[in-house]
């Protein structure tokens, strides 16, 4: 009885590799690379990357790991042999936004031929966890300890024994506090773990709540994986958009002046959800996330109008996110302003709701009063604003400060802020161009 519903839970993880990625445009008359490296020489000669000494120097690496987990996979069809078999280090690589970190790891994973893998983005792996355990948990027997961690775990590694984790970035207590046990399970059933992340090892979960708890799993990473750092002074999406002349943030991201601005915006969801075989007045519909009831008054089949205030205003997280973005290829977001560290508890659902568009590939219109850049303004606050929003989010959590000061402790740093805003504004950019607009919205796989 438990296993089941645990189970569609986390294989929503093992199918979502089919979906996080845009699609791969190659002529039917072309043999698909069979290396990493392969891929890399193909896009370079069809003109869609330039040569990289960095980026030529990691996929080397990808080249090697594809030959050794070959190698592993045939050893286990002897799972009796009296040798062990120890599965292979998986590669964490760290490195700026924009540096072509998660195109290296796609051409890993599109010509790695090891059978049981995924490709996902590390919130939505770590959600599926959490349900897994809640669904576990809620089930278990109530007059005795039960640890359903190993449980989980086995699931995961049953479906999957290669994981690909695209932004691995611990911001949550909730996933900092369970990801040793989580992975210690999974490294112990021979699972390999490749990453993509803006933060090295060392600085994952900095100064996050509760942070020695989770400086264990740091050393369990060091040890499974081989840290690659990608130095790059180079943002390959900001020079894809300077490739096409800077038409694309300027023709899907509109600002200006209230009246024109409501005006161009109805007048991009009238055509594009004519375009999506909708006629007529907008429609309201009601999303049911979680037995939460979440209302989306502007619709057309798969197309809706928002504006930010609904969106990241209200009190929604990723659930809810992930639940639009299955719902609708193309969201249009209106009456986006300028955001600071004021503004923190939106600033962060933004980040989180462009997050999760960008990696459900969901065509996105954006209305504002101010350019992409200016929209996120980097501020300072004095120490007592910090320390009455530390001591807030420590009650609100219900979380010990026995060992620590309230201003000592913090659940984002500035410098964890500064690498999602960037990656947010790096993202919005790319969201915005013409390229990214040909192979999302209509034009995905499917996103469920």
């Amino acid at each position: 009885m438990l296993r089941s519903p645990m189970r569609r839970t986390l294989l929503a993880c093992h199918c979502a590799h089919s979906v996080l990625r845009s699609p791969r445009c190659r002529r039917l008359s072309d043999k698909p690379p069979d290396s990493p490296s392969g891929a890399y020489n193909r896009a370079v000669s069809d003109g869609k990357i330039k040569m990289d000494a960095t980026q030529q120097a990691i996929i080397s690496h990808f080249d090697r790991l594809c030959e050794r987990l070959t190698a592993y996979e045939k050893k286990a069809r002897f799972p009796y042999s009296l040798v062990k078999n120890p599965a292979p280090h998986g590669i964490y690589l760290h490195g700026p936004v924009g540096c072509g970190k998660t195109t290296l790891m796609d051409m890993f994973y599109d010509t790695c031929t090891y059978p049981k893998k995924c490709r996902t983005h590390f919130h939505s792996f770590m959600r599926n966890i959490h349900e897994g355990l809640h669904i576990l948990r809620t089930s278990a027997p109530r007059n005795r300890p039960f640890d359903p961690i190993p449980a989980v775990a086995k699931t995961v590694s049953s479906e999957s024994k290669l994981l690909c984790f695209d932004e691995f970035q611990v911001t949550d207590i909730a996933d900092a506090m369970i990801l040793k046990r989580l992975f210690e399970n999974l490294f112990a059933s021979g699972v390999v773990m490749v990453a993509t992340s803006n933060r090295k090892p060392d600085d994952l979960y900095k100064n996050g709540l509760q942070r020695v708890n989770f400086i264990p799993f740091i050393g369990l990473l060091k040890k499974q994986c081989l840290i690659l750092d990608m130095v790059s002074h180079i943002d390959y999406r900001h020079e894809m958009l300077m490739a096409e002349g800077g038409s694309g943030p300027s023709y899907y991201f509109v600002y200006g002046e209230t009246p024109n601005l409501d005006e161009k915006l109805a007048n991009w969801f009238t055509q594009l959800a004519e375009e999506d075989g909708h006629h007529g007045p907008p429609v309201s519909v009601t999303m049911n996330v979680y037995a939460r009831l979440v209302e989306l008054p502007c619709t057309g089949n798969r197309v809706m109008m928002s504006s930010f205030a609904d969106l990241c205003n209200k009190p929604l997280g990723a659930a809810d996110y992930l639940s639009l973005a299955s719902h609708f290829h193309t969201v249009i977001l209106n009456q986006v302003p300028e955001l600071g560290l004021s503004h923190r508890t939106s600033l962060k659902r933004f980040t989180q709701l462009i997050d999760v568009l960008y990696e459900k590939k969901v065509r996105l219109v954006i209305g504002a009063h101010l350019p992409i850049r200016s929209l996120i303004r980097h501020e300072q606050r004095s120490s007592s604003e910090v320390l009455q929003q530390h001591r807030q989010l420590i009650d609100d959590l219900n979380l010990s400060t026995k060992n620590h000061a309230p201003e000592n402790i913090s659940l984002f740093s500035s410098a964890e802020d500064v690498f999602a805003f960037e990656r947010t504004l790096s993202r919005l950019e790319e969201m915005c161009s013409s390229h990214y607009w040909c192979s999302a919205g209509p034009f995905r796989v499917n996103p469920s």
